[in-house]
């Protein structure tokens, strides 16, 4: 990276990722659990991150100058979004809710009985599809074969990103780690509320560190089966 400044706010981001990593089992027990409720505060952070996260790939994308690297954002951008709807419940978790509980708060219709649903999720399986050919017809994993010869792969990120998706398969109690972790049912919601976050926030800062070595190295995906070359 040639860009001090860049790198300067990397590491910041970085360490902030760390040190939400280590909290995220004391916060669990220190904040109010109101705050691990389904569209509570850390649920509604996560949409933020995600959508955010979504709108920078697209506007690299419509920005890129270096073809195979539009291309490559054109992939990864309905994924963010997808990623959302998701968190949405598909958009279940926008309707009103229908039972509320003081211990676990309130509970939203299953995403099975919206009207819209099949197309909301027909949609965004075509948006999927389309990465998917994107990635295949235009060879991107060539970009990403160049991202690891330049050891520009966010190793650290993904490793948070990882970490951070244990602790919400742990918060789930599907380790059956509930005796350890010393939780309440509602505190282990919180829990994996707040590791999700810090996923989907690791996830948006991996993004960022391939777009500022994607401005200084230009790892090119080919696009042959678009725009064939002459003489290949």
């Amino acid at each position: 990276m040639h860009h001090p400044h860049a790198t300067q706010t990397l590491w910041g981001l970085r360490l902030l990722l760390l040190l939400g990593l280590v909290t995220i089992h004391p916060l669990s027990r220190l904040l109010p659990t109101s705050h691990g409720w389904e569209n509570g505060i850390f649920e509604n952070a996560q949409i933020m991150v995600l959508l955010t996260a979504g709108l920078c790939a697209a506007f690299w994308a419509w920005h890129a100058s270096h073809m195979p690297l539009r291309w490559f954002w054109c992939m990864v951008t309905p994924l963010w979004f997808i990623m959302a709807l998701r968190e949405l419940s598909w958009g279940a978790a926008l309707l009103d809710p229908i039972f509320f509980s003081f211990e676990t708060g309130p509970e939203y219709p299953s995403s099975r009985t919206m009207p819209a649903r099949n197309f909301i999720i027909g949609t965004a399986a075509a948006a999927l599809l389309g990465s998917v050919l994107i990635f295949i017809l235009t060879r991107q994993y060539r970009t990403l074969a160049r991202l690891w010869q330049q050891k520009s792969i966010p190793v650290l990120e993904l490793t948070f990103a990882l970490l951070a998706t244990a602790l919400v398969v742990a918060a789930e109690n599907r380790l059956r780690l509930e005796q350890i972790l010393l939780l309440s049912h509602s505190q282990g919601q919180l829990m994996e509320e707040i590791a999700e976050f810090w996923v989907y926030s690791s996830l948006a800062v991996a993004q960022w560190y391939v777009f500022l070595t994607d401005l200084t190295t230009q790892p090119a995906g080919s696009f042959d089966l678009l725009h064939p070359r002459a003489g290949s």
